[in-house]
C-alpha cells in the first residue's frame, strides 16, 4: 500500500505542477531556445525537472524521511538538482556545474551510504576506504553526466531512466531492499507524470536540473542495490541496467579525444544524433532506443545472478555490436528512408512503411488497453473480501459508465467518467 500511495502521489504532484510551472518559465528565464545543436523549433520551458524533483521528494520524505541515510541521499539529490536548475537559467561554466555535482556526490557518499566497496571479479574482498571513496565519486559523476548527455530527443532520457529505475525497483523487491524500492518507485511516478508532456512533440523539457537529478538518482540507487549484502547480485549489474547512457558517453568522449577536441565540448555525435543521420525520424530514433533499453532490462533480469565475468562480457559485446553497426551504417551511407519519394516504387515502399508504423503504434496501444483491462478485471475477480459498500459503489459506477457511453455514441469520455475509471483502477490495485 505504501508503494502504491508513493507512486500515485508522485504522479499526481508531477502532473499538477507542470502546467503552472510552464506559465512562469519565461519569467524565471528557464526556457530552451533553438540553436544549431538542437532540433526543436521555438522556445520550450525547461521546468520539468522542478516538477519531477518535488514530486519524487514528497513521498520519499513522507514514508522514509526518518532514516538518516535517506535524508543524506535526498540532500545530495537536492544539491545536484539545484545546480542543474541554476545552469538552466544562467548557463553555468562547466567547472561550476561539476563542482555542484562533486558536492552532491560527497554528501551521498558520506551521509547517504552510497559506496562501492566491492568490485566485479574481485569477489567479496572489500576495497579500502582510500580507494572506495574516489572510485564511487568517479562512477557517480560519470553516470550523472551520462544521463544528462543522453537528454537530446523528446522523451528519450526520461523513458530510458524510467526503465532503468524499473529494473532497480524490481531487483530491490526481490532482495528485500524496501528503501531503494520506495525511492525508485517515487522517481518512476514523477517521470510518468512528466513524460506525458515530454513525448514528441514535447511541450516541456526537463532541463539540466531534471536530467542531472535522474542520472544521480539512478546511479546512486544502482550502487546501493548491488553493494547491499542481502542482494547477491553481480557487482557488474549496473553496467547492463545503465548500458545505453554509459555507451553513449564513452563513445562521444572517446571520439572527441581522438579528434583532438575537448571531451566537454558539445557536438552532435551522440547515438540519437547518429540515428537521425541514418534517416530515422524523431519518434523512430526514440522508439529504437526504447527497444534497446527494454532488451537490456530483460537481459539484466536473466543475468542478475550470473558471474561478474559473464555480465561484463555481455556489456562489452553489446557495446561492440552497437558501435559496430553505427560505424558500418555510416561508412556504407545507409539510410532508412533513402530515395523513398523519388520513384513510384519508392513512394510505395514509403507508404508500406508508414502503414507498418501505424499498425505497430495501434498494436502497442491495443496491448496496453488489453493489459489494463485484464489487470482491472483480474483484480476485481481475485479481490476477497470486498466490503458491501464498495461493491455497491462499483456497480453504480458501472451503470453510470454504461449509460454515458451509450448516450455519447462512442465519443471520448468526459471528466466524470475518467474520474470513475481512475477510482476503479485504484480500488482494483488496493484490493
Amino acid at each position: 500500500m505504501t508503494l502504491f500511495l508513493a507512486f500515485v502521489t508522485s504522479v499526481l504532484v508531477s502532473m499538477a505542477l507542470i502546467p503552472p510551472l510552464m506559465k512562469v518559465a519565461r519569467r524565471l528565464r528557464v526556457v530552451d531556445r533553438p540553436e544549431k545543436r538542437k532540433i526543436h523549433v521555438g522556445e520550450i520551458p525547461r521546468v520539468g525537472g522542478i516538477a519531477m524533483f518535488v514530486a519524487a521528494a514528497l513521498p520519499i520524505v513522507a514514508w522514509a524521511g526518518d532514516e538518516p541515510r535517506v535524508l543524506g541521499l535526498l540532500s545530495g539529490m537536492a544539491i545536484v538538482f539545484l545546480f542543474g536548475v541554476w545552469d538552466d537559467g544562467r548557463n553555468l561554466d562547466y567547472r561550476l556545474k561539476f563542482l555542484g555535482q562533486f558536492a552532491a556526490v560527497l554528501v551521498a557518499v558520506f551521509y547517504g551510504g552510497v559506496l562501492i566497496r566491492y568490485l566485479p571479479l574481485f569477489g567479496d574482498t572489500p576495497l579500502p576506504m582510500g580507494l572506495a571513496v574516489p572510485l564511487t565519486v568517479f562512477v557517480l559523476l560519470g553516470i550523472t553526466n551520462a544521463i544528462n548527455l543522453s537528454d537530446g530527443l523528446d522523451g528519450l532520457a526520461a523513458g530510458i531512466t524510467m526503465m532503468s529505475l524499473g529494473a532497480i525497483a524490481l531487483f530491490a523487491l526481490f532482495s528485500g531492499q524496501t528503501t531503494v524500492l520506495l525511492m525508485a518507485v517515487a522517481v518512476i511516478g514523477a517521470i510518468v507524470g512528466f513524460i506525458r508532456f515530454n513525448t514528441h512533440p514535447a511541450s516541456i523539457f526537463m532541463g539540466d536540473g531534471g536530467s542531472q537529478f535522474l542520472g544521480f538518482t539512478a546511479g546512486a540507487l544502482s550502487i546501493l542495490l548491488t553493494q547491499h549484502p542481502s542482494a547477491l547480485y553481480s557487482y557488474a549489474l549496473p553496467l547492463v541496467i545503465l548500458a545505453l547512457p554509459i555507451l553513449d558517453t564513452l563513445g562521444v568522449m572517446g571520439q572527441r579525444l581522438y579528434e583532438g577536441r575537448s571531451p566537454f565540448r558539445a557536438d552532435k555525435n551522440h547515438i540519437h544524433h547518429r540515428l537521425l543521420k541514418l534517416g530515422l525520424y524523431h519518434h523512430e530514433a526514440v522508439f529504437t532506443l526504447y527497444v534497446l533499453q527494454a532488451a537490456l532490462f530483460v537481459s539484466a533480469c536473466g543475468l542478475r545472478y550470473e558471474s561478474d565475468l559473464l555480465v561484463m562480457a555481455f556489456f562489452i559485446l553489446f557495446c561492440v555490436a552497437a558501435l559496430g553497426f553505427l560505424y558500418w551504417a555510416g561508412v556504407r551511407r545507409w539510410r532508412l528512408h533513402r530515395h523513398f519519394a523519388r520513384t513510384a516504387a519508392g513512394r510505395t515502399r514509403e507508404y508500406r512503411w508508414q502503414r507498418f508504423e501505424a499498425r505497430l503504434f495501434h498494436g502497442l496501444l491495443l496491448l496496453v488497453a488489453l493489459a489494463t483491462a485484464a489487470y482491472v478485471l483480474g483484480g476485481g475477480w481475485l479481490a476477497s473480501p470486498v466490503p458491501r459498500d464498495v461493491a455497491l459503489m462499483a456497480l453504480a459506477m458501472l451503470a453510470v459508465l454504461v449509460v454515458t457511453f451509450v448516450r455519447r455514441h462512442g465519443q471520448p469520455l468526459g471528466w466524470i467518467e475518467r474520474a470513475m475509471v481512475y477510482v476503479t483502477v485504484c480500488m482494483a490495485a488496493y484490493f
